[in-house]
């Protein structure tokens, strides 16, 4: 921590980029809430009242709650808000941390990554937001930081966290224990995956002694009737994909051109969407920075040794681009290749681009050494 508070580069990058994100969460006028940040207040109520809803999951219901109890000192909006900024800025700390492990303590590359997350354009806008973006993108954050350290249980739960907070993130700590089984780190495997699940059980029991149903959250046939085009069908979660599948299997031509605009959507250059900000040009350039990133990302996934820190790197961009890419999105603009997705797989992403961007600068190096 010493060593931290005494780098003069890294406390003005933080410096300015907590002015940046005040300002544009209480300068600028733009909204702090959306339809989901209503239902997620509503169910944070519900569970004060001793109740329990799950149309969404409820790992960010039980902060909003927390934030409710203290209403009477900080209003509840301003609260989250300066939650949002203060575990943001908590997050930045956090990925240098990573970064100075995962670069082998090089100042420079650490600070580039922070300095790039800091002013990366969706990370600041939906720090004005009250959904779940930020403290789902920290505890993942927060996953990785602790088992570097060797917090290993520690870095489950707070996986299993994010996972209560955005259920998208489920298959992260699954997929991580994958990596560590084939790696015949067995005990470390199991262990990770047991203490990933305990937050999710706590909300799956206690939904269950409330409501009678397993469930993290109802809405999941949803997203598989709207990603085919459907509204308001009625169903279950395996009726929603029996009818997904019946789908594919009829229509397959119409399915692959579906995911493909999809795909183009959530990474693409330019977003085909127009909904919203989308519509102007400025924004959908500023959205598009999201390619070259991918595309460095990977040559830098490549490039990199295959150690836990690159396969914890790389998982949850995998997940997000499989859940939101292939299964449940489509063309329909209002439902799914929005940018807010990609918010928590960008710090990891960054990292890896950075890397990509360390092998050019080695082979540049190196070309010029063999033309001298």
């Amino acid at each position: 921590m010493k060593k931290l508070l005494t780098n003069r580069k890294l406390i003005y990058i933080l410096i300015i980029a907590a002015i940046v994100r005040f300002y544009i969460a209480f300068c600028t006028g733009l909204p702090w809430i959306s339809i989901d940040s209503v239902n997620y207040i509503n169910q944070a109520k519900v569970l004060l009242s001793g109740g329990y809803t799950y149309y969404f999951p409820n790992g960010y219901p039980v902060i909003i709650a927390l934030f409710i109890l203290i209403s009477p000192i900080v209003p509840l909006k301003i609260g989250l808000i300066i939650f949002n900024i203060f575990i943001s800025l908590f997050s930045l700390v956090l990925v240098y941390l990573i970064a100075e492990k995962y670069f082998k303590e090089n100042t420079f590359y650490p600070l580039l990554i922070i300095t790039l997350l800091a002013f990366y354009p969706n990370q600041i806008n939906y720090v004005r937001f009250i959904l779940t973006e930020v403290p789902a993108t920290f505890f993942l954050i927060l996953s990785l930081y602790l088992f570097t350290i060797n917090k290993n249980r520690v870095s489950a739960v707070s996986a299993g966290v994010a996972a209560t907070i955005r259920t998208t993130l489920l298959p992260v700590a699954f997929l991580f224990s994958i990596y560590l089984f084939y790696c015949k780190r067995f005990k470390e495997g199991i262990l990770f995956l047991f203490f990933s699940i305990i937050p999710i059980s706590v909300f799956l029991i206690y939904g269950y002694l409330k409501t009678g149903n397993f469930t993290l959250y109802i809405d999941v046939p949803k997203v598989f009737y709207i990603s085919l085009g459907l509204e308001k069908v009625p169903g279950d979660f395996w009726t929603g994909i029996s009818i997904y599948l019946r789908y594919l299997i009829e229509h397959p031509f119409n399915f692959v051109i579906h995911r493909i605009v999809s795909l183009w959507d959530l990474w693409g250059f330019l977003p085909a969407s127009t909904n919203g900000l989308r519509a102007t040009l400025f924004f959908k350039i500023l959205i598009a920075l999201r390619f070259p990133l991918l595309l460095f990302a990977i040559y830098g996934f490549l490039k990199s040794k295959k150690n836990y820190m690159t396969i914890f790197l790389i998982i949850p961009f995998m997940t997000i681009t499989f859940i939101h890419a292939i299964i449940i999105t489509s063309a329909n603009e209002n439902f799914i290749s929005n940018p807010r997705y990609l918010f928590p797989v960008e710090p990891f992403m960054i990292i890896l681009a950075v890397s990509g961007i360390q092998s050019l600068m080695k082979n540049k190096n190196k070309f010029l050494q063999t033309k001298s």
